[in-house]
C-alpha cells in the first residue's frame, strides 16, 4: 500500500503594517489547509453553494463589497471583520446557508495550484 501525505495548501499576506509602542511593525499572517483527499457530490454541493452565495453577498451591496476589499487591502482589520459580518460574509452564516468559506479557499487553491502539476 502506497501512502499519500495530505496536500496542504498555504495561504500567507506579507507586509501587513501596524504601530504598536512607537514602533513600526511590519507582519505576516499564514494559514494552512489540509486540502480534503475525496471529493463527491456532497463536497460538490458545497463548493457550489459557496460560490453562489459569495456571488450573492457581494452583488447584494457592491459599495459595501468595495469597502471590504478596502479595508482588507490597506489591513483595517477591525472595520474589515464589521464589513464582513454585514454583508454576510463570515464562516457562521455561509454554514447555516449550506456551505463554508473553506470550500471556497480549496476550489481556489486547486485551480491556481493546477498550473504547477
Amino acid at each position: 500500500m502506497r501512502f499519500q501525505a495530505p496536500i496542504r495548501a498555504s495561504v500567507k499576506l506579507s507586509g501587513l503594517h501596524s504601530s504598536k509602542g512607537g514602533f513600526e511593525i511590519l507582519s505576516d499572517v499564514e494559514r494552512h489547509i489540509d486540502l480534503p483527499d475525496r471529493f463527491g457530490p456532497a463536497e460538490l454541493e458545497r463548493c457550489r453553494n459557496d460560490c453562489e452565495l459569495l456571488s450573492h453577498k457581494l452583488g447584494a451591496d457592491p459599495a459595501l463589497a468595495i469597502r471590504l476589499l478596502q479595508a482588507l487591502r490597506h489591513p483595517d482589520p477591525a472595520q474589515a471583520r464589521a464589513i464582513a459580518q454585514q454583508l454576510g460574509i463570515v464562516e457562521e452564516r455561509f454554514q447555516a446557508e449550506g456551505g463554508g468559506l473553506m470550500w471556497l479557499v480549496v476550489v481556489v487553491v486547486l485551480l491556481y495550484a493546477s498550473d504547477a502539476y
